[in-house]
Protein backbone atom coordinates (compact mmCIF):
# COMPACT_ATOMS: atom_id res chain seq x y z
CA UNK A 1 0.00 0.00 0.00
CA UNK A 2 1.27 3.72 -1.05
CA UNK A 3 0.30 7.03 0.41
CA UNK A 4 1.59 10.05 -0.29
CA UNK A 5 0.82 13.54 1.73
CA UNK A 6 1.03 16.71 0.08
CA UNK A 7 0.25 20.05 2.22
CA UNK A 8 -0.54 18.37 4.79
CA UNK A 9 -4.07 17.92 6.33
CA UNK A 10 -5.09 19.67 3.37
CA UNK A 11 -5.15 16.98 0.37
CA UNK A 12 -4.57 13.18 0.48
CA UNK A 13 -4.13 10.53 -1.97
CA UNK A 14 -4.26 6.85 -2.12
CA UNK A 15 -4.24 3.99 -4.06
CA UNK A 16 -5.24 0.44 -2.92
CA UNK A 17 -2.51 -1.48 -4.87
CA UNK A 18 -3.94 -5.18 -5.41
CA UNK A 19 -5.13 -5.63 -8.44
CA UNK A 20 -3.59 -7.39 -11.72
CA UNK A 21 -2.27 -5.84 -14.91
CA UNK A 22 -4.43 -7.71 -16.91
CA UNK A 23 -6.37 -4.10 -18.27
CA UNK A 24 -10.06 -5.87 -16.20
CA UNK A 25 -8.54 -5.50 -12.94
CA UNK A 26 -8.34 -2.11 -10.79
CA UNK A 27 -6.63 -0.49 -7.86
CA UNK A 28 -9.38 2.26 -6.48
CA UNK A 29 -7.61 5.35 -6.05
CA UNK A 30 -9.08 7.32 -2.93
CA UNK A 31 -8.20 11.18 -2.69
CA UNK A 32 -9.25 13.20 0.31
CA UNK A 33 -10.05 17.18 1.04
CA UNK A 34 -9.71 19.11 4.70
CA UNK A 35 -9.47 22.18 5.56
CA UNK A 36 -7.45 20.92 9.05
CA UNK A 37 -9.52 18.51 10.64
CA UNK A 38 -12.83 19.66 8.48
CA UNK A 39 -14.16 17.44 5.79
CA UNK A 40 -14.72 19.71 2.17
CA UNK A 41 -16.96 18.08 0.29
CA UNK A 42 -18.47 19.03 -3.46
CA UNK A 43 -15.17 19.87 -4.62
CA UNK A 44 -14.31 18.66 -7.99
CA UNK A 45 -11.25 16.19 -8.35
CA UNK A 46 -9.33 15.80 -11.51
CA UNK A 47 -7.00 12.35 -11.75
CA UNK A 48 -4.47 12.02 -14.79
CA UNK A 49 -2.01 9.34 -15.56
CA UNK A 50 0.60 9.22 -18.63
CA UNK A 51 1.69 5.51 -18.50
CA UNK A 52 0.99 3.34 -21.26
CA UNK A 53 -1.61 0.76 -20.98
CA UNK A 54 -3.12 2.60 -18.05
CA UNK A 55 -6.93 3.90 -18.23
CA UNK A 56 -9.15 5.08 -15.53
CA UNK A 57 -12.68 3.04 -15.56
CA UNK A 58 -14.23 5.88 -18.26
CA UNK A 59 -11.42 4.02 -20.94
CA UNK A 60 -9.47 7.60 -20.72
CA UNK A 61 -6.27 8.58 -19.14
CA UNK A 62 -8.79 11.24 -16.92
CA UNK A 63 -11.30 11.50 -14.72
CA UNK A 64 -13.46 13.59 -12.43
CA UNK A 65 -14.94 12.63 -8.80
CA UNK A 66 -16.74 15.01 -6.46
CA UNK A 67 -15.78 14.94 -3.05
CA UNK A 68 -18.69 13.45 -0.42
CA UNK A 69 -19.50 14.96 2.96
CA UNK A 70 -16.40 13.30 4.63
CA UNK A 71 -14.41 15.42 1.62
CA UNK A 72 -13.66 12.04 -0.20
CA UNK A 73 -14.10 10.82 -3.71
CA UNK A 74 -12.91 7.85 -5.81
CA UNK A 75 -11.61 6.74 -9.19
CA UNK A 76 -10.60 3.01 -10.78
CA UNK A 77 -7.64 2.94 -12.45
CA UNK A 78 -6.63 -0.56 -14.69
CA UNK A 79 -3.70 -1.53 -16.54
CA UNK A 80 -2.49 -3.90 -19.29
CA UNK A 81 1.16 -3.44 -18.14
CA UNK A 82 2.80 -4.38 -14.69
CA UNK A 83 4.69 -2.12 -12.72
CA UNK A 84 4.11 1.42 -10.97
CA UNK A 85 1.92 4.15 -12.33
CA UNK A 86 2.33 7.34 -11.03
CA UNK A 87 -1.24 8.65 -10.88
CA UNK A 88 -1.88 12.56 -9.75
CA UNK A 89 -4.72 14.40 -8.41
CA UNK A 90 -5.53 18.02 -9.21
CA UNK A 91 -8.41 20.23 -7.42
CA UNK A 92 -9.01 24.17 -6.62
CA UNK A 93 -9.61 25.06 -3.41
CA UNK A 94 -8.97 28.92 -2.74
CA UNK A 95 -6.11 28.10 -4.98
CA UNK A 96 -4.91 25.02 -7.18
CA UNK A 97 -3.57 21.88 -5.48
CA UNK A 98 -2.36 19.12 -6.52
CA UNK A 99 -1.01 15.67 -5.43
CA UNK A 100 0.35 12.54 -6.71
CA UNK A 101 1.10 8.40 -5.89
CA UNK A 102 2.17 5.55 -7.39
CA UNK A 103 -0.42 2.74 -7.87
CA UNK A 104 1.62 -0.84 -8.45
CA UNK A 105 -0.06 -3.62 -10.51
CA UNK A 106 1.05 -6.94 -10.34
CA UNK A 107 2.48 -9.07 -12.79
CA UNK A 108 -0.23 -11.89 -14.02
CA UNK A 109 0.89 -15.41 -13.38
CA UNK A 110 -0.09 -17.91 -15.99
CA UNK A 111 -1.90 -21.13 -14.28
CA UNK A 112 -3.56 -18.39 -11.82
CA UNK A 113 -6.94 -17.88 -12.12
CA UNK A 114 -8.84 -14.76 -11.34
CA UNK A 115 -11.89 -12.93 -12.06
CA UNK A 116 -12.67 -8.99 -11.72
CA UNK A 117 -15.07 -6.91 -11.58
CA UNK A 118 -15.19 -3.63 -13.69
CA UNK A 119 -17.59 -1.12 -13.25
CA UNK A 120 -19.08 0.74 -16.39
CA UNK A 121 -19.03 4.19 -16.63
CA UNK A 122 -20.38 5.53 -13.15
CA UNK A 123 -21.03 3.28 -10.09
CA UNK A 124 -24.43 5.64 -8.49
CA UNK A 125 -27.53 5.35 -10.29
CA UNK A 126 -31.48 7.01 -9.69
CA UNK A 127 -33.31 4.91 -7.30
CA UNK A 128 -36.08 4.78 -9.37
CA UNK A 129 -35.88 0.70 -10.37
CA UNK A 130 -35.29 1.52 -13.93
CA UNK A 131 -31.93 3.37 -13.74
CA UNK A 132 -29.30 0.56 -14.24
CA UNK A 133 -25.45 -0.33 -13.42
CA UNK A 134 -23.76 -2.72 -15.69
CA UNK A 135 -21.12 -4.38 -13.89
CA UNK A 136 -18.28 -6.55 -16.26
CA UNK A 137 -16.75 -9.52 -15.11
CA UNK A 138 -13.54 -11.11 -16.92
CA UNK A 139 -12.39 -14.86 -16.19
CA UNK A 140 -8.88 -15.44 -16.61
CA UNK A 141 -6.07 -18.00 -16.14
CA UNK A 142 -2.88 -15.49 -16.33
CA UNK A 143 -3.70 -13.72 -19.21
CA UNK A 144 -5.90 -15.91 -21.26
CA UNK A 145 -9.48 -15.66 -21.04
CA UNK A 146 -11.83 -18.29 -19.57
CA UNK A 147 -15.28 -18.96 -21.69
CA UNK A 148 -18.44 -21.13 -20.66
CA UNK A 149 -17.91 -20.71 -16.71
CA UNK A 150 -20.70 -19.83 -14.66
CA UNK A 151 -20.84 -16.97 -12.66
CA UNK A 152 -22.74 -16.10 -9.39
CA UNK A 153 -23.88 -12.93 -8.26
CA UNK A 154 -25.59 -12.07 -5.19
CA UNK A 155 -26.68 -8.43 -4.55
CA UNK A 156 -27.52 -7.40 -1.03
CA UNK A 157 -30.28 -4.60 -0.29
CA UNK A 158 -33.15 -4.24 -2.25
CA UNK A 159 -31.10 -4.00 -5.60
CA UNK A 160 -31.92 -6.30 -8.34
CA UNK A 161 -29.93 -8.25 -10.73
CA UNK A 162 -30.46 -9.35 -13.85
CA UNK A 163 -29.68 -11.93 -14.83
CA UNK A 164 -28.47 -13.49 -11.81
CA UNK A 165 -26.91 -15.91 -13.10
CA UNK A 166 -24.28 -15.91 -16.14
CA UNK A 167 -22.02 -17.91 -18.26
CA UNK A 168 -18.52 -16.05 -19.35
CA UNK A 169 -18.31 -15.84 -23.45
CA UNK A 170 -15.32 -16.56 -25.86
CA UNK A 171 -13.51 -13.58 -24.37
CA UNK A 172 -13.89 -14.89 -20.50
CA UNK A 173 -15.74 -11.76 -19.62
CA UNK A 174 -19.66 -11.60 -18.81
CA UNK A 175 -21.85 -8.82 -17.74
CA UNK A 176 -24.88 -7.70 -15.53
CA UNK A 177 -27.64 -4.94 -14.91
CA UNK A 178 -28.19 -3.90 -11.54
CA UNK A 179 -31.21 -1.78 -10.39
CA UNK A 180 -32.86 -0.51 -7.02
CA UNK A 181 -35.99 0.97 -5.92
CA UNK A 182 -34.51 2.44 -3.31
CA UNK A 183 -31.99 4.55 -2.08
CA UNK A 184 -28.84 2.69 -0.47
CA UNK A 185 -25.21 1.76 -1.13
CA UNK A 186 -25.13 -2.16 -1.98
CA UNK A 187 -22.44 -4.95 -2.45
CA UNK A 188 -22.21 -7.02 -5.37
CA UNK A 189 -20.52 -10.17 -5.04
CA UNK A 190 -19.49 -12.65 -7.40
CA UNK A 191 -18.08 -16.22 -7.75
CA UNK A 192 -17.19 -18.50 -10.65
CA UNK A 193 -18.55 -21.54 -8.72
CA UNK A 194 -16.68 -24.45 -10.71
CA UNK A 195 -13.12 -23.24 -10.54
CA UNK A 196 -13.79 -21.45 -7.07
CA UNK A 197 -12.94 -18.24 -7.55
CA UNK A 198 -14.24 -14.82 -6.37
CA UNK A 199 -14.14 -11.24 -7.51
CA UNK A 200 -13.43 -8.52 -5.01
CA UNK A 201 -16.86 -6.86 -3.99
CA UNK A 202 -18.16 -4.20 -5.85
CA UNK A 203 -20.19 -1.03 -4.66
CA UNK A 204 -22.87 0.62 -6.22
CA UNK A 205 -24.56 3.75 -4.99
CA UNK A 206 -28.42 4.37 -5.80
CA UNK A 207 -29.36 7.87 -4.95
CA UNK A 208 -33.24 9.30 -3.90
CA UNK A 209 -34.89 9.99 -7.16
CA UNK A 210 -35.14 13.92 -7.31
CA UNK A 211 -39.02 15.33 -8.54
CA UNK A 212 -38.18 17.25 -11.82
CA UNK A 213 -40.23 20.35 -9.72
CA UNK A 214 -39.80 21.45 -5.89
CA UNK A 215 -43.24 23.90 -4.11
CA UNK A 216 -42.88 25.53 -1.00
CA UNK A 217 -45.21 26.93 0.69
CA UNK A 218 -45.96 29.61 2.90
CA UNK A 219 -48.58 32.16 4.99
CA UNK A 220 -48.99 35.30 3.97
CA UNK A 221 -52.28 36.36 6.41
CA UNK A 222 -53.30 34.54 9.12
CA UNK A 223 -55.92 34.79 11.88
CA UNK A 224 -58.92 36.15 10.14
CA UNK A 225 -62.20 35.72 11.43
CA UNK A 226 -64.22 32.53 10.75
CA UNK A 227 -67.24 33.92 9.52
CA UNK A 228 -67.32 32.76 6.14
CA UNK A 229 -65.90 35.85 4.20
CA UNK A 230 -62.62 37.01 5.88
CA UNK A 231 -59.50 35.23 4.63
CA UNK A 232 -56.19 34.04 5.19
CA UNK A 233 -53.53 33.26 2.37
CA UNK A 234 -51.11 31.15 1.64
CA UNK A 235 -48.29 31.66 -0.94
CA UNK A 236 -46.88 28.68 -3.36
CA UNK A 237 -43.77 28.16 -5.46
CA UNK A 238 -42.89 25.65 -7.81
CA UNK A 239 -39.20 25.73 -9.03
CA UNK A 240 -37.06 23.76 -10.90
CA UNK A 241 -35.30 21.19 -8.41
CA UNK A 242 -32.00 20.92 -10.11
CA UNK A 243 -31.68 24.87 -11.25
CA UNK A 244 -33.70 26.43 -8.69
CA UNK A 245 -35.48 28.42 -11.36
CA UNK A 246 -39.27 29.33 -11.07
CA UNK A 247 -41.37 26.98 -13.07
CA UNK A 248 -44.23 28.60 -14.76
CA UNK A 249 -47.31 27.72 -15.76
CA UNK A 250 -47.54 24.80 -13.72
CA UNK A 251 -51.23 23.79 -12.51
CA UNK A 252 -51.45 22.84 -8.50
CA UNK A 253 -54.47 20.99 -7.13
CA UNK A 254 -55.16 22.15 -3.51
CA UNK A 255 -57.08 20.57 -1.69
CA UNK A 256 -58.14 22.41 1.76
CA UNK A 257 -58.64 20.57 5.15
CA UNK A 258 -62.13 20.06 6.77
CA UNK A 259 -64.71 22.89 6.99
CA UNK A 260 -61.77 25.07 5.13
CA UNK A 261 -62.96 26.79 1.92
CA UNK A 262 -61.10 28.24 -0.90
CA UNK A 263 -63.48 30.69 -2.83
CA UNK A 264 -61.25 31.17 -5.71
CA UNK A 265 -61.65 27.49 -6.66
CA UNK A 266 -59.31 24.09 -6.27
CA UNK A 267 -57.11 24.42 -9.75
CA UNK A 268 -54.09 27.57 -9.77
CA UNK A 269 -51.68 27.80 -12.22
CA UNK A 270 -48.18 29.59 -11.24
CA UNK A 271 -47.17 32.96 -12.50
CA UNK A 272 -44.34 34.33 -14.18
CA UNK A 273 -42.22 33.84 -11.09
CA UNK A 274 -43.41 30.32 -10.31
CA UNK A 275 -45.87 31.46 -7.76
CA UNK A 276 -49.73 31.03 -6.81
CA UNK A 277 -51.78 32.66 -4.19
CA UNK A 278 -54.42 30.91 -2.87
CA UNK A 279 -57.30 32.64 -0.63
CA UNK A 280 -59.01 30.27 2.30
CA UNK A 281 -62.20 31.25 4.37
CA UNK A 282 -63.52 28.85 7.33
CA UNK A 283 -67.43 29.29 8.55
CA UNK A 284 -66.97 27.39 12.06
CA UNK A 285 -66.06 26.02 13.88
CA UNK A 286 -62.53 28.67 14.58
CA UNK A 287 -59.29 26.48 14.68
CA UNK A 288 -56.47 25.94 12.34
CA UNK A 289 -56.43 23.81 9.34
CA UNK A 290 -54.40 23.43 6.23
CA UNK A 291 -53.91 22.80 2.38
CA UNK A 292 -51.84 20.88 0.46
CA UNK A 293 -50.97 21.73 -2.85
CA UNK A 294 -50.14 18.96 -5.38
CA UNK A 295 -48.52 19.00 -9.17
CA UNK A 296 -51.44 18.65 -10.97
CA UNK A 297 -48.75 16.46 -13.77
CA UNK A 298 -46.81 14.61 -10.59
CA UNK A 299 -49.27 14.10 -7.58
CA UNK A 300 -45.71 12.70 -6.29
CA UNK A 301 -44.73 16.47 -5.90
CA UNK A 302 -46.78 17.84 -2.85
CA UNK A 303 -46.27 20.70 0.03
CA UNK A 304 -48.62 20.89 2.42
CA UNK A 305 -49.27 23.90 4.68
CA UNK A 306 -50.59 23.61 8.05
CA UNK A 307 -50.84 26.17 10.80
CA UNK A 308 -53.93 28.18 9.04
CA UNK A 309 -55.23 29.71 11.97
CA UNK A 310 -58.96 31.59 11.78
CA UNK A 311 -60.49 33.26 14.85
CA UNK A 312 -63.56 33.06 16.88
CA UNK A 313 -65.77 36.00 15.02
CA UNK A 314 -65.98 38.73 17.71
CA UNK A 315 -67.64 41.49 15.89
CA UNK A 316 -71.62 39.99 16.57
CA UNK A 317 -72.87 40.86 19.41
CA UNK A 318 -76.43 39.42 19.71
CA UNK A 319 -79.32 37.39 18.20
CA UNK A 320 -82.28 38.91 19.43
CA UNK A 321 -85.95 37.98 18.30
CA UNK A 322 -89.08 40.22 19.17
CA UNK A 323 -92.19 39.07 19.26
CA UNK A 324 -94.34 41.30 16.37
CA UNK A 325 -97.48 39.46 16.66
CA UNK A 326 -98.81 36.92 19.17
CA UNK A 327 -101.83 35.06 20.01
CA UNK A 328 -102.47 34.28 16.30
CA UNK A 329 -105.82 31.76 16.29
CA UNK A 330 -105.21 27.94 15.84
CA UNK A 331 -106.39 27.18 12.21
CA UNK A 332 -105.23 24.91 9.76
CA UNK A 333 -102.84 25.89 6.97
CA UNK A 334 -101.55 29.19 6.47
CA UNK A 335 -104.05 31.15 8.11
CA UNK A 336 -103.52 33.54 11.28
CA UNK A 337 -100.10 33.49 12.49
CA UNK A 338 -97.68 34.82 14.98
CA UNK A 339 -94.95 36.66 13.93
CA UNK A 340 -91.05 37.24 14.84
CA UNK A 341 -88.44 40.02 14.27
CA UNK A 342 -85.03 38.97 14.45
CA UNK A 343 -81.90 41.99 15.09
CA UNK A 344 -78.18 40.66 14.69
CA UNK A 345 -76.14 43.48 15.22
CA UNK A 346 -72.05 44.01 16.02
CA UNK A 347 -70.54 44.61 18.89
CA UNK A 348 -69.53 47.72 20.46
CA UNK A 349 -71.51 49.48 17.64
CA UNK A 350 -75.19 49.40 16.58
CA UNK A 351 -74.42 48.41 13.08
CA UNK A 352 -76.10 45.80 11.25
CA UNK A 353 -74.63 42.62 10.68
CA UNK A 354 -76.13 42.09 7.04
CA UNK A 355 -75.89 39.22 4.73
CA UNK A 356 -75.93 36.13 7.82
CA UNK A 357 -78.28 33.09 8.36
CA UNK A 358 -80.35 32.44 10.96
CA UNK A 359 -81.58 29.03 11.33
CA UNK A 360 -85.16 28.12 13.07
CA UNK A 361 -86.40 25.09 14.48
CA UNK A 362 -89.84 24.95 16.48
CA UNK A 363 -90.53 21.97 19.56
CA UNK A 364 -93.80 21.33 18.21
CA UNK A 365 -94.89 19.36 15.45
CA UNK A 366 -97.85 20.90 14.55
CA UNK A 367 -96.32 24.02 13.49
CA UNK A 368 -95.17 25.38 9.99
CA UNK A 369 -92.91 28.71 9.48
CA UNK A 370 -92.53 30.53 6.61
CA UNK A 371 -88.59 30.24 6.49
CA UNK A 372 -86.36 27.23 7.65
CA UNK A 373 -83.61 29.46 7.06
CA UNK A 374 -83.46 33.62 6.94
CA UNK A 375 -81.13 35.82 5.91
CA UNK A 376 -80.36 39.12 7.65
CA UNK A 377 -81.26 42.28 5.50
CA UNK A 378 -78.73 45.68 5.26
CA UNK A 379 -80.29 46.75 8.44
CA UNK A 380 -79.30 43.12 10.12
CA UNK A 381 -82.85 42.02 10.55
CA UNK A 382 -85.10 39.18 9.15
CA UNK A 383 -89.12 38.32 10.08
CA UNK A 384 -90.56 35.14 10.61
CA UNK A 385 -93.92 33.70 10.22
CA UNK A 386 -95.29 30.91 12.35
CA UNK A 387 -98.26 29.09 11.95
CA UNK A 388 -100.14 26.32 13.90
CA UNK A 389 -103.26 23.83 13.91
CA UNK A 390 -103.10 23.48 17.58
CA UNK A 391 -103.70 25.75 20.63
CA UNK A 392 -100.67 25.99 21.98
CA UNK A 393 -97.88 27.45 23.12
CA UNK A 394 -94.62 26.80 21.11
CA UNK A 395 -90.67 27.74 21.91
CA UNK A 396 -88.79 28.56 18.43
CA UNK A 397 -85.00 28.34 18.46
CA UNK A 398 -83.33 30.79 16.11
CA UNK A 399 -79.33 29.39 15.72
CA UNK A 400 -76.41 31.68 13.49
CA UNK A 401 -73.76 30.41 12.15
CA UNK A 402 -71.66 31.42 14.78
CA UNK A 403 -70.89 29.53 17.55
CA UNK A 404 -72.97 30.37 21.33
CA UNK A 405 -75.43 32.62 19.87
CA UNK A 406 -78.82 31.62 19.61
CA UNK A 407 -81.82 32.90 20.95
CA UNK A 408 -85.40 31.23 22.40
CA UNK A 409 -88.81 32.81 21.44
CA UNK A 410 -92.34 31.72 22.40
CA UNK A 411 -95.46 32.67 20.95
CA UNK A 412 -99.10 31.59 21.49
CA UNK A 413 -102.18 30.18 19.40
CA UNK A 414 -105.08 30.22 21.06
CA UNK A 415 -108.31 28.81 19.82
CA UNK A 416 -110.89 30.33 17.47
CA UNK A 417 -113.82 32.24 18.80
CA UNK A 418 -116.56 30.08 20.56
CA UNK A 419 -120.13 31.57 20.74
CA UNK A 420 -123.42 30.65 22.78
CA UNK A 421 -127.04 32.26 23.24
CA UNK A 422 -129.74 31.90 25.43
CA UNK A 423 -132.04 34.05 26.95
CA UNK A 424 -132.33 35.94 30.83
CA UNK A 425 -135.45 35.99 32.19
CA UNK A 426 -134.99 37.61 35.54
CA UNK A 427 -134.23 41.02 37.00
CA UNK A 428 -131.74 39.81 40.01
CA UNK A 429 -129.03 37.42 39.77
CA UNK A 430 -129.23 35.06 37.21
CA UNK A 431 -127.61 31.66 36.66
CA UNK A 432 -126.99 30.70 32.99
CA UNK A 433 -125.30 27.35 31.81
CA UNK A 434 -123.88 29.01 28.90
CA UNK A 435 -121.50 26.69 28.00
CA UNK A 436 -120.39 23.02 29.10
CA UNK A 437 -117.23 20.77 28.27
CA UNK A 438 -118.83 19.78 24.97
CA UNK A 439 -118.90 23.17 24.00
CA UNK A 440 -115.62 24.61 25.18
CA UNK A 441 -112.28 23.84 26.43
CA UNK A 442 -110.09 25.41 28.20
CA UNK A 443 -106.16 25.37 28.53
CA UNK A 444 -104.29 25.87 31.05
CA UNK A 445 -102.07 28.83 31.76
CA UNK A 446 -104.18 30.77 29.04
CA UNK A 447 -106.72 34.33 29.64
CA UNK A 448 -110.25 34.28 28.22
CA UNK A 449 -112.07 36.99 27.68
CA UNK A 450 -115.76 36.51 28.11
CA UNK A 451 -118.04 39.25 25.91
CA UNK A 452 -122.05 39.48 26.67
CA UNK A 453 -124.29 41.22 23.60
CA UNK A 454 -127.86 42.03 24.25
CA UNK A 455 -130.15 43.27 21.10
CA UNK A 456 -132.53 44.76 23.72
CA UNK A 457 -131.76 49.09 24.98
CA UNK A 458 -130.02 48.52 28.47
CA UNK A 459 -127.00 47.43 29.88
CA UNK A 460 -125.73 44.92 31.99
CA UNK A 461 -125.11 46.08 35.22
CA UNK A 462 -122.49 43.40 37.09
CA UNK A 463 -120.81 40.29 35.90
CA UNK A 464 -119.67 37.59 38.02
CA UNK A 465 -117.67 34.02 36.30
CA UNK A 466 -117.98 31.35 38.52
CA UNK A 467 -116.18 27.75 38.11
CA UNK A 468 -116.89 25.61 41.11
CA UNK A 469 -114.05 22.73 39.65
CA UNK A 470 -111.37 25.48 39.55
CA UNK A 471 -111.11 25.72 35.76
CA UNK A 472 -111.26 29.97 36.56
CA UNK A 473 -109.34 30.85 39.50
CA UNK A 474 -110.36 33.70 41.81
CA UNK A 475 -110.93 34.48 45.27
CA UNK A 476 -113.85 32.80 45.88
CA UNK A 477 -115.54 31.28 42.43
CA UNK A 478 -113.32 33.38 39.69
CA UNK A 479 -110.85 36.39 39.17
CA UNK A 480 -111.73 39.03 37.22
CA UNK A 481 -109.05 40.52 35.25
CA UNK A 482 -110.89 43.82 34.20
CA UNK A 483 -113.69 45.63 34.87
CA UNK A 484 -116.62 45.03 33.42
CA UNK A 485 -116.38 47.54 30.39
CA UNK A 486 -119.14 48.90 27.89
CA UNK A 487 -119.16 49.08 24.34
CA UNK A 488 -121.42 49.54 21.69
CA UNK A 489 -121.34 48.43 18.48
CA UNK A 490 -124.24 48.72 15.92
CA UNK A 491 -127.22 47.77 18.31
CA UNK A 492 -125.08 46.00 20.38
CA UNK A 493 -124.02 46.65 23.94
CA UNK A 494 -120.75 44.52 24.88
CA UNK A 495 -119.86 43.89 28.43
CA UNK A 496 -116.86 42.03 28.77
CA UNK A 497 -114.66 40.48 31.55
CA UNK A 498 -111.72 38.38 31.62
CA UNK A 499 -110.67 35.38 33.23
CA UNK A 500 -107.82 33.21 33.52
CA UNK A 501 -107.83 29.24 33.43
CA UNK A 502 -105.31 27.32 35.65
CA UNK A 503 -107.02 23.68 35.94
CA UNK A 504 -107.32 22.85 32.17
CA UNK A 505 -110.35 21.32 30.36
CA UNK A 506 -114.40 21.63 31.77
CA UNK A 507 -116.64 18.57 32.57
CA UNK A 508 -119.52 20.06 33.95
CA UNK A 509 -121.71 22.91 33.29
CA UNK A 510 -120.26 26.12 33.62
CA UNK A 511 -122.07 28.96 35.11
CA UNK A 512 -121.67 32.73 34.58
CA UNK A 513 -123.92 35.07 36.62
CA UNK A 514 -124.80 38.46 35.60
CA UNK A 515 -127.26 41.20 36.90
CA UNK A 516 -129.19 42.86 34.73
CA UNK A 517 -130.97 46.19 34.99
CA UNK A 518 -134.90 47.82 34.30
CA UNK A 519 -135.53 44.73 31.96
CA UNK A 520 -136.98 41.17 32.65
CA UNK A 521 -136.24 39.62 29.60
CA UNK A 522 -132.53 40.08 27.52
CA UNK A 523 -131.68 37.71 24.51
CA UNK A 524 -127.75 37.55 24.70
CA UNK A 525 -124.84 35.81 22.98
CA UNK A 526 -121.84 35.06 24.94
CA UNK A 527 -118.31 35.21 22.91
CA UNK A 528 -115.22 33.11 24.54
CA UNK A 529 -111.79 34.74 23.31
CA UNK A 530 -108.73 33.10 24.09
CA UNK A 531 -106.00 35.02 24.60
CA UNK A 532 -102.86 33.00 25.54
CA UNK A 533 -100.65 33.36 27.38
CA UNK A 534 -100.02 36.41 29.50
Amino acid sequence: MSENNVRATNFYIHSNDVATANNVDTNTITATLRDDATPVPGVSVNFIVTAEGATFSNGRQDISAITNDDGICNVELKSEVAGHILVKAVCYHGDFISTQIESVFEEAVEGQETLTATVLDDNTAAADGLDKIVVVYSLKNGTAPISGQYIFVNVSGGATATPTTLITDDFGTASINITNAFAETVTVEAEAVLIGVKAKPVELIFEAVLPPYTITGNIVSNNAFADGTSSNTVLFKVTDTKTGAPAMHQVLDCIASHNLSLPDGQYHQTDLNGEVTVNCTALVPAGDYSIEALLYSNSDVTCLVEGISFAKPEYIKDLIGIVVRDNAEATVGKGDYCQIQYSLTKANSLDAAEGHNIYIKVNSGNVTVSENKLTTDSNGLASLKVYNAVAESVTVTATTDFEDISEETVVNFRKPVSVTSGTITSDTFCSLDMFTGSQYDFITGHSYQFMLSTKEAGDVKKQVCQDGYNIIKTSQSCQIISDPHYAKFADFNYDGAIAKCTHGGVDTATNVYYQIGDYSSLTYTLIIIDLGVN
